[in-house]
C-alpha cells in the first residue's frame, strides 16, 4: 500500500462480533415477505460476490436471541456471502415495529464501537454486518439497499513537493525520508534527503484532483499563494514562483475541503480527451498485443459477451486483474511496472491500479489513476473507469467491487501515469460539514 506501511483494504481491521448469532443477511428494502424484492439478487450486488449459505433461523431460537438483544424480533434470516474472497455476514432482525428496530440498531452500534459501517436500519429491519474488512462492510451496507449514498466531506491539511518527473520505483523511499525530517531550520540542505531525491525533478506547479460530486465543489488554499491558478479536466492547477524549501526540497502547504459521495459515479468533465484516456502511455502499455488479447478474452468469457465501457465490462476487467495479480510483495509502495507485475503475478495497490488502467484502456474503456488516502489506514492508489450511461466509476483493484466508500480521500489524478507530487509526511484528515462544500454557483 502506498505510501506508508499498513494493511491493505482487504486486510482491514478485524472486529470479532460480541454477539454469537447465526449469519444473517436477507437485506430487503422493506420487511421480508412473500413477493418482495430479494436484495441478495439485485443488480447492485458486485459480480464477484457469491451467496454461500442462506436459511431462516428457527422460531424456537429467535426468542432467546431477542432476549439477548433486548428487543422483540419477529424473524431472522441467515446468509453468508463470499465477497470476492472475503467472508461477509450480516445479522438481520425484523422487529415488530420501528421503535424495536431502532433499539436493535443501537445495540448493534454498541457492539462495534458506534461505527455505522457495521450496522444499518430501514423501517422494521435492523442489521449487524460482521466482516473483518471495514471497506467490504461499507460496500454491503450500500449495495443491499439500506440507505442511499450520503455525501461526506474531509478537511485535509498536507505539505507536498510538486514533481515534474519521478523515479517511481523510489517514490515511497523519498516519501518516508521527507516524512522523517526532524525539526530544525527548513532551509538547510540535508545529505540524506538529497540522496533520496536523486532521480526526481521538482517543479513550480501543482496539480490536485478536482472532480467533486454534482452540486459540490472542492476548495483549496495554498501557502505560499500561487501566482496563477487554473483548472483542467478533473484538476485544479496552481503555478508558483520561487518556492520555500525544506531541507533542500520545495514545499507547498495545502489546505483542502474534499467532498465525496460514496459508491456513486460522477459525470465526465467538460473538455476531457477520451482518446487520450484510452491511449497507451509509458506507464500503461495498453497497446501490447498480449494485454489486448487478454482484455478481449475477459469481455467474451464463458459468462457471455460484455461490451467495453459498460458496468459489466469494467467488472470483467477487474476480475481479470485480480486473477492475474495478487496483492503482496515485500516492497511497500512498490511500482514495478505493468510488464513485471504481470510476469511475477503480485504487487501492491499502485501496481494493481496500473494493471487495471492498462487493461481498461486495452479494452477501449477510458480510465485513469487516482491517489490519496484511505482515512484510518494509509496512503493509497486506485483508479476510475468511464462507464457508459453512468460516468466515472472509481475502482480499487485491491478489492472485488466497483465504487469506493466515503473513507477514500482523493488528492490527485493522473491521466498518463505520472504522479504530480510527493508528500511531506501523512496529511491531517478530519471530518467536515458537507454543507460547507456545496457549490453555490
Amino acid at each position: 500500500m502506498l505510501p506508508a506501511p499498513g494493511p491493505r483494504p482487504e486486510d482491514g481491521p478485524v472486529r470479532i462480533p460480541l454477539l454469537a448469532l447465526p449469519v444473517l443477511l436477507a437485506l430487503p428494502c422493506t420487511a421480508p415477505g412473500a413477493g418482495e424484492e430479494d436484495p441478495i439478487r439485485n443488480p447492485r450486488l458486485p459480480a464477484a460476490w457469491r451467496v454461500r449459505e442462506r436459511e431462516e433461523v428457527p422460531a424456537s431460537a429467535v426468542a432467546g436471541i431477542a432476549a439477548h438483544l433486548g428487543a422483540p424480533i419477529e424473524r431472522l434470516e441467515n446468509v453468508v456471502l463470499d465477497a470476492g474472497g472475503i467472508r461477509l455476514q450480516v445479522n438481520l432482525a425484523l422487529a415488530h415495529d420501528e421503535a424495536g428496530a431502532r433499539a436493535l440498531e443501537a445495540r448493534f452500534l454498541s457492539l462495534h464501537g458506534e461505527d455505522p459501517a457495521f450496522c444499518a436500519r430501514r423501517g422494521r429491519l435492523a442489521a449487524e454486518i460482521v466482516c473483518g474488512n471495514r471497506l467490504a462492510a461499507q460496500r454491503a451496507r450500500y449495495t443491499l439497499g439500506f440507505e442511499g449514498p450520503r455525501p461526506a466531506a474531509w478537511s485535509v491539511a498536507l505539505a507536498v513537493a510538486p514533481l515534474d518527473s519521478s523515479d517511481d520505483a523510489r517514490w515511497n523511499d523519498l516519501f518516508l525520508v521527507l516524512g522523517g525530517i526532524p525539526p530544525g531550520p527548513e532551509t538547510i540542505p540535508d545529505p540524506q534527503v538529497a540522496a533520496a531525491a536523486r532521480g526526481f525533478t521538482f517543479g513550480k506547479s501543482l496539480r490536485l484532483r478536482d472532480s467533486p460530486p454534482p452540486g459540490f465543489a472542492t476548495r483549496f488554499s495554498f501557502a505560499p499563494r500561487p501566482g496563477r491558478r487554473g483548472t483542467a479536466p478533473a484538476e485544479t492547477l496552481a503555478a508558483f514562483g520561487d518556492l520555500p524549501r525544506k531541507r533542500g526540497i520545495p514545499i507547498v502547504r495545502v489546505e483542502a475541503l474534499v467532498p465525496v459521495l460514496p459508491f456513486s459515479p460522477r459525470p465526465l468533465e467538460r473538455g476531457a480527451d477520451l482518446e487520450a484516456l484510452r491511449a497507451p502511455t509509458p506507464a500503461w502499455p495498453a497497446g501490447d498485443e498480449g494485454i489486448r488479447r487478454a482484455a478481449a478474452a475477459a469481455l467474451t468469457g464463458p459468462e457471455g459477451p460484455a461490451k467495453p465501457g459498460t458496468r459489466a465490462g469494467v467488472e470483467r476487467i477487474l476480475a481479470l486483474v485480480r486473477s492475474r495479480v495478487r496483492y503482496g510483495g515485500e516492497e511497500v509502495g512498490s511500482r514495478y511496472g505493468v510488464a513485471r507485475v504481470l510476469e511475477q503475478g503480485y504487487g501492491r495497490c499502485w501496481d494493481l491500479s496500473d494493471a487495471f488502467v492498462t487493461f481498461c484502456r486495452a479494452s477501449g474503456t477510458p480510465a485513469r489513476q487516482v491517489g490519496g488516502w484511505i482515512r484510518g489506514l494509509s496512503g493509497h492508489v486506485w483508479s476510475e473507469a468511464l462507464v457508459e450511461g453512468e460516468g466515472w466509476v472509481e475502482v480499487d483493484a485491491t478489492t472485488s467491487w466497483t465504487g469506493v466508500s466515503e473513507d477514500y480521500v482523493p488528492l490527485w489524478t493522473s491521466a498518463d501515469g505520472r504522479i504530480p507530487l510527493v508528500y511531506f509526511g501523512a496529511p491531517d484528515i478530519g471530518p467536515a460539514d458537507p454543507g460547507e462544500a456545496r457549490d453555490e454557483r
